[in-house]
């Protein structure tokens, strides 16, 4: 089945996503935190979807980092996309996350991603650890009307129905 895409606001989205693991990440002691003080446009993704995508992805990075462990969300911004990083730091074991291990979870967080024109890379940085880079494309202008355009030609569908 096919994704639908609308505006959607990554922040509420990974706001809901860390309330789901924060149970999880407090149990293991890891600390989970989003950069604030930058304001993200509306992506075009399906709601659900990139829900899903994202909740896999933060579950399998808290279960799979030892106490002490800071996992954080940064935003950067390109052009028409925006990319959502995460990583996790102050390891105190050796037994850290690592992308070997979450192979699957990968797989399927791409995999949904993908479908919505999205992307998701992995970046190991000697030293510091692995990231998992999230990149989705900006919802424009025109797709903006044009999602408004849409909605109001249902509403008037349904009114005719009724």
């Amino acid at each position: 089945q096919g994704a639908h895409l609308a505006g959607v606001d990554v922040e509420t989205c990974l706001n809901q996503c860390m309330d789901m693991v924060a149970t999880a990440a407090l149990r293991r002691g890891v600390s989970v935190q989003m950069a604030s003080g930058q304001e993200c446009p509306p992506v075009a993704a399906d709601r659900k979807l990139l829900r899903q995508a994202l909740c896999f992805l933060l579950a399998d990075m808290v279960e799979t980092s030892e106490a002490g462990a800071v996992l954080s969300v940064d935003v950067q911004f390109g052009a028409g996309s925006a990319d959502f990083v995460f990583s996790t730091k102050n390891r105190q074991s050796s037994l850290c996350w690592s992308t070997e291990a979450s192979a699957t979870v990968l797989g399927l967080s791409r995999a949904l991603l993908e479908r919505m024109g999205g992307s998701l890379t992995v970046q190991t940085i000697l030293g510091q650890g692995e990231s998992v880079t999230v990149t989705l494309p900006l919802r424009t202008q025109a797709q903006q009307s044009a999602g408004r355009t849409g909605e109001v030609l249902r509403v008037e569908q349904l009114a005719r129905s009724a």
